[in-house]
């Protein structure tokens, strides 16, 4: 599954950088990593606050993944 997801990230993460929507030099790992990161502390903060922290988490990728 994980070859699968790497895939279809890779091309879209292609797409997005054609388009000047992310920055060229962000690899495919790099959003892998971030996601498991995004994930892993989602998974560890109360069950209350778990749309909020991951609000705020893809938030603050977003930004950080542009040009």
């Amino acid at each position: 599954m994980t070859d699968r997801v790497r895939a279809v990230l890779a091309d879209a993460l292609g797409e997005a950088q054609r388009a000047g929507r992310i920055r060229r030099s962000l690899r495919t790992e790099d959003v892998m990593l971030a996601v498991g990161m995004v994930a892993a502390l989602v998974a560890k903060v109360p069950s209350a606050d778990r749309r909020a922290t991951a609000d705020a988490s893809w938030a603050l990728l977003r930004e950080a993944l542009r040009p």
